[in-house]
């Protein structure tokens, strides 16, 4: 934990300026940590995960008549593993499909995120109307993927079994970053599955700064992350092929599709709300048909506020935070002022 100051002084020349001397920001990582001090009244906000979420707010501050209030809502952050394209292993659509049908998102739902999550099958925000609900995510098929694989080449020679071709295991290491306690949870599910159909995955935990070293150089198999999405996505940072082979790009990934490239330009330029949503739509299509991408849950919002704070509204996508006011004399700040 520490803290950081810093003074407003970006409105000064715009003749806004707040009344505000200094900002100061407390920095308090562990979540737990978070916890007991939302339930001490010393923070007023805080996101939770779902496991604090189900096991954690049982108690009398969380009931009808407590000092905090829970709020649910959809999330527009999705989990994925990005596939790099440049490896060998990866430039078969088939054994794309293949990895994607051994994910089981039902049991990710239940056994990581207790239920407080949704499969996805593409790219944008799951109640957006960028996002094509009648495209389903791969089921889980471990006989379905053994398919592909024999047919991508792909068999167990050797008996050991782990599939091979031309000699090769069909192994691969996914990184992400340590910090996540779900990709924690995740993963393991994820190699077992796997395992199933002779694919061999390892896991590797790194610190956040390195997982961004490394997607920037390119330097991985896979990678567990997430991304965020606007209402009205613009899809040419993360998926044009203008990206795809610069260093510390968003398409870290390496995808390069005409027919995409030929979508994002239409999409980019289409004003008309009906015919975006249809280029939208063919899209998401194509990416789930193309799997560079596995992908796998959008995890809902999960917050806590202080009862305290008035004129609480909560927006589908809109932060709640940004409306809430309280009196001043109710300020923290203000209170240890009069103790003084």
């Amino acid at each position: 934990s520490g803290t950081v100051s810093v003074r407003a002084r970006g409105g000064k020349n715009l003749g806004v300026m707040p009344p505000l001397r200094e900002l100061v920001y407390e920095v308090i990582q562990h979540p737990n940590t978070r916890m007991l001090a939302l339930k001490s009244g010393e923070l007023d906000c805080d996101s939770l995960s779902p496991e604090q979420w189900i096991n954690q707010t049982s108690g009398p501050e969380f009931s009808e008549h407590g000092f905090l209030r829970k709020i649910r809502r959809p999330g527009r952050t999705f989990c994925y593993i990005g596939l790099n394209q440049r490896n060998p292993l990866f430039q078969d659509r088939r054994v794309r499909t293949a990895l994607s049908c051994l994910v089981d998102r039902d049991r990710i739902v239940r056994d990581v995120y207790q239920g407080l999550a949704h499969p996805v099958s593409g790219p944008f925000f799951l109640d957006s109307p960028a996002y094509d609900k009648s495209v389903k995510p791969h089921a889980f098929d471990v006989e379905k993927a053994k398919r592909l694989l024999a047919e991508a080449g792909w068999r167990d020679t050797d008996g050991d079994g782990v599939l091979d071709r031309d000699g090769k295991k069909f192994q691969f290491t996914v990184m992400y970053p340590n910090v996540n306690a779900n990709y924690q949870k995740m993963l393991p599910i994820l190699k077992e599955d796997m395992a199933k159909a002779g694919v061999r995955l390892e896991i590797l935990a790194l610190e956040w700064s390195v997982v961004v070293e490394r997607i920037g150089k390119r330097d991985f198999d896979a990678s567990l992350i997430a991304w965020t999405q606007s209402l009205t996505p613009d899809p040419y940072q993360l998926w044009h092929s203008d990206h795809a082979n610069v260093d510390g790009s968003s398409n870290y990934i390496g995808f390069s599709n005409p027919e995409a490239d030929r979508l994002i330009g239409e999409i980019r330029v289409c004003f008309d709300e009906k015919k975006r949503e249809e280029l939208y739509h063919r899209f998401h299509r194509l990416l789930h048909e193309e799997a560079p991408y596995l992908f796998l849950v959008s995890q809902d919002d999960l917050f806590v506020v202080n009862r305290r704070f008035r004129n609480l509204r909560v927006f589908p996508y809109v932060l709640p935070t940004e409306i809430l006011w309280l009196p001043r004399s109710e300020r923290k700040d203000a209170k240890k002022a009069e103790s003084r």
